[in-house]
């Protein structure tokens, strides 16, 4: 079959060539070109292939191989090997050079340096060929190279067959994943028109066509010009009238019969080694010499079933031939040959059969029930070691879950179910699979349980880490108790390890956990001196007192603990927790200097481990920090950089946190278009306090009554860990609505702990020192000396930790407070307090801030009568009641109880000196005339 010139694809042809030119100048993308077998899409990547060559471009393949049995990041091996050829470039990263233990996102990091590398000059072109066969590895690290592809030079294009309904394949698992990515593209190959056949077939037949032959064998082939080579080569024997099977499969069968029967016998024996092949390989399988085999594929070069691609190698033209001549031998064959490809690979020594892990394990599998299943069991966990030790997890625990079923079926001999279930367990945890790890968790703790194995029971308890909801910590309470009970004193560190983990389970199962639990746990791991242990004891300590006001002191102590257990063990994971926590105990004590350098800290670890929700945590405290500095354009970016992490893994609860820091920013900076989605997702249930705080913060009083009619009643319960926040909340929604009875209730929870900040450790935002509330509070309540003292207190807190934003609120409520008191000395002090608040809120863009604060001058430089005792609130109030309005109606209208109402025009009566309803109605009309003036 003479090669053809690339015909028709104008439109996704130019689509990827756009996106090639936009690499070039730095704007780097991922294409993805999905289609049916036989569409075109090889033949695309090769058009732009040329494209690409013609510009200077580079471009290199890495081509998946249909079936298992390939190692781990096999398509990246192929385009880092071809790299090396290209570029000469010296530093590619080299999988045997992965310590133990590390992070697969080192790895991940260090292809991606190696693309950007080689992009520098002219950009380079990545072709990822078939990624429906890719193995696990491979697409994960496809994952992370989408995401880190804007603004490089590099263009990754795949091509893949559509996943069908159903299908559990790792693409299927990852593809909506990808997709999801901004820098992704999706081209979707349909079959050629008319005029493209034609052109085709004109080639390929050496004349031109008429249209209405065109057009009938379009409709017959549906434009697929797999199916249309074919027909031209039929055509080329039997004239016009070809029939064409009904299947792609079909036609490869009848390109077979093109061939004699030796040959297709060699081919079917070179289908079960797989689509590439090596000669001396296919030798042993198909029993023949290589010279007879030589004159086998020559016969099948001639007629284009395979193609040579190196020495003593070749490749089938087409995955379907491959397929065609796979499906017809009989099951018994098919064992028969996969048993004589791993007999060969045996035979290889002990060098080339760690070489040829993944494929012998394959192959012995599938030579089962004719091979030894003690043997393929054996080889399925070699070849999940050899993931592991290469950090692919995803891979290892396929092969771990492999090698369960095959332990089921022979016994397990020398490989107890506990142990392998254990194993898949502990992957698919370091893989990020949560769920599935703890399926597997607790699997293996029902077969230690029946093998009687209580060290595998115990760490089956051990596998998940951090932070878990209470759907898993209920059912881990009840295996760490089991494990426990059955060590008998066993391994007193082994046991310190799982009172850890039963101590951190109990206090996320229910609120206050066990009583005593996580201190027991820490006095005995402090005892044995483990460090994974004080690391699991300390989790729980922290998650325990997490929230506690009174024990702000004891965060900041034990996460100085939790920092040198992360030193000791020089475990990075542990470092970004500890020095996270610290961070957060830092900040809520106000510790700028301090939590500078715990910044610096849990950087530098992040960027040991770079696993994406260290990465989270990390972008969420530069967030953060940006909301202390008023540099709200940083806090969004932050934001959104933690919110595509979140939703690139579906951590819906980070995704969650993300969207509070970005909204934070934006109540400050008067920012409203996502205010719809911030209604959306935060309005509803216990985050309505939420809204309700943005809109009092900006001042929209009406929209906060409409959201917000009751007091303290409507707040919802709240876990310990949201105290901070949820009082915070409290507060200045009280004290917008000038609630007495509810600011009385908060001003009693808060006043004691004034000189803490509201922070929910380094995740959570700022929201500024807690005095700051106290003395809103107290100003609401009448307790001007003491508000009076909060409020300074509040403004030296602010400077303090360097939050100049939060030095502006606290001068703008200072100024208030001395205006409301009135006298010349305080309406004096108010006016430099309000000038300075206003510059630091127009600097930093703070647009409500700087509303507020313009119209307090305003009232302040011009008086107009404006002058008066009342707060806003009691100003309302007082002109409902020279309306004629009683105390229950008042409170309808502006939906507070009567009693709040009562209390209100009692205060109105004492600051105004009077003793009746009437005349608070006649001193409102008096101001009323006073203002129209």
């Amino acid at each position: 079959m003479r090669v053809t010139a690339f015909v028709g694809r104008r439109e996704e042809v130019a689509a990827v060539q756009d996106a090639l030119t936009e690499a070039r100048q730095g704007m780097g993308s991922v294409v993805l070109v999905a289609g049916e077998a036989g569409i075109g899409k090889t033949s695309l990547a090769q058009e732009v292939s040329r494209t690409a060559a013609w510009l200077g471009t580079p471009a290199v393949w890495g081509p998946a191989i249909e079936g298992e049995g390939t190692p781990p990041y096999w398509v990246w091996r192929q385009v880092l090997t071809a790299l090396g050829r290209l570029m000469r470039y010296e530093q590619l990263p080299d999988l045997a050079q992965l310590e133990a233990g590390s992070s697969p996102f080192v790895l991940y990091e260090a292809v991606v340096d190696a693309l950007n590398q080689a992009a520098r000059a002219e950009g380079l072109l990545v072709v990822l060929d078939d990624l429906h066969w890719a193995d696990p590895a491979s697409l994960r690290l496809l994952q992370i190279a989408t995401a880190q592809v804007p603004g490089s030079r590099v263009l990754i294009l795949g091509t893949y067959r559509e996943p069908a309904a159903g299908d559990e394949s790792p693409l299927a698992e990852v593809l909506p994943a990808l997709l999801r990515e901004r820098a992704v593209r999706r081209v979707r190959l349909a079959g050629l028109d008319v005029d493209e056949t034609e052109s085709l077939l004109a080639q390929l037949l050496d004349r031109p066509l008429t249209s209405g032959l065109a057009r009938r064998l379009q409709g017959q082939t549906d434009g697929s010009p797999f199916y249309l080579v074919e027909l031209a080569e039929e055509m080329r024997k039997a004239g016009v009238d070809v029939r064409l099977p009904h299947s792609l499969r079909g036609i490869a069968r009848r390109r077979l019969e093109l061939v004699g029967d030796s040959c297709r016998r060699t081919l079917g024996a070179a289908a079960v080694v797989g689509r590439d092949f090596d000669l001396r390989l296919l030798a042993a399988v198909a029993g023949e010499t290589e010279r007879a085999l030589l004159d086998a594929l020559a016969e099948a070069t001639t007629v284009g079933l395979v193609e040579e691609i190196g020495p003593e190698r070749h490749r089938f033209a087409h995955a379907l031939l491959r397929e065609a001549l796979y499906l017809d031998l009989s099951p018994t064959d098919r064992a028969a040959a996969h048993g004589r490809v791993a007999a060969v690979i045996a035979g290889l020594g002990a060098t080339g059969r760690r070489a040829h892990i993944d494929a012998l394990a394959y192959h012995l599998r599938r030579a089962l029930p004719g091979a030894d299943p003690a043997e393929a069991l054996a080889a399925t966990v070699e070849a999940a070691e050899a993931a592991e030790t290469e950090l692919a997890f995803e891979q290892a625990a396929e092969r771990y879950a492999e090698a369960v079923d095959l332990a089921g079926r022979s016994g397990g001999g020398r490989f107890s179910r506990a142990g392998l279930l254990l194993r898949l367990a502990r992957c698919r945890q370091r893989a990020g699979a949560l769920g599935p790890a703890w399926e597997a968790s607790q699997a293996a703790g029902a077969a230690a349980r029946e093998e009687g194995d209580a060290r595998t029971l115990a760490e089956a308890a051990l596998v998940v880490r951090g932070v878990f909801g209470a759907t898993v910590a209920r059912p881990l309470l009840t295996l760490c108790r089991e494990a426990l009970e059955a060590q008998e004193g066993a391994d007193p560190v082994l046991e310190a390890r799982v009172q850890a983990q039963m101590s951190l389970a109990a206090a996320l199962a229910r609120p206050g956990g066990g009583p005593g639990l996580a201190d027991r746990a820490l006095a005995e791991a402090r005892r044995t001196g483990d460090p994974e242990a004080r690391f699991l004891a300390l989790q729980a300590k922290e998650w325990e007192i997490t929230g506690a006001p009174e024990l702000a002191r004891m965060r900041l102590a034990l996460s100085q603990e939790a920092v040198e257990v992360a030193r000791e063990s020089a475990d990075s994971s542990v470092a970004v927790w500890a020095h996270s926590w610290r961070l957060g105990a830092s900040w809520e004590l106000g510790l700028r200097a301090q939590a500078d350098t715990e910044l610096a800290a849990l950087a530098d670890a992040v960027d040991r481990i770079k696993e994406p929700l260290a990465r989270w945590r990390l972008e969420l405290a530069l967030g953060s920090l940006a909301l202390i500095d008023g540099r709200y354009g940083d806090a969004v970016d932050a934001a959104e950089r933690a919110l595509a992490i979140a939703r690139r893994g579906g951590f819906d609860p980070a995704g969650m946190v993300g969207l509070v820091l970005r909204h934070l920013a934006a109540g400050r900076t008067g920012d409203t278009s996502g205010e719809a989605e911030l209604r959306d997702e935060l309005a509803a249930g216990g985050a309505r306090l939420w809204y309700a705080s943005y809109l009092a913060e900006q001042g929209r009083l009406a929209e906060l009554r409409e959201v917000w009619p009751g007091g303290a009643g409507a707040v919802p319960p709240s876990p310990p860990d949201m105290w901070l926040i949820v009082t915070a909340g409290e507060a200045r929604v009280a004290a917008a609505l000038e609630d007495r009875e509810w600011a009385a209730l908060v001003y009693e929870r808060v006043a004691p702990f004034s000189e803490l900040h509201v922070v929910r450790g380094p995740l959570g935002g700022y929201d500024g020192p807690l005095a700051l509330y106290c003395g809103q509070l107290a100003a609401v309540l009448g307790r001007f000396e003491e508000a009076e003292r909060f409020l300074r207190q509040a403004l030296a807190a602010a400077a303090d930790i360097g939050s100049p934003p939060f030095e502006a609120i606290a001068r703008l409520h200072l100024a208030r407070l001395l205006r409301r008191r009135g006298s010349p000395r305080d309406l004096g002090a108010a006016l430099p307090l309000l000038e300075r608040a206003q510059d630091t809120a127009e600097r930093l863009g703070m647009r409500p801030l700087a509303r507020m604060v313009a119209a307090d001058l305003d009232q302040l430089r011009h008086p107009r009568g404006r002058a008066t005792p009342l707060s806003n609130r009691e100003l309302e109030i007082a002109a409902l009641v020279a309306n004629g309005l009683t105390n229950r109606a008042i409170g309808e209208r502006l939906h507070i109880s009567e009693r709040t109402a009562e209390n209100h025009v009692k205060n109105i009566l004492d600051k105004l000196g009077v003793d009746s309803r009437a005349q608070i109605a006649a001193w409102s009309a008096e101001r009323a005339a006073k203002l129209s003036t």
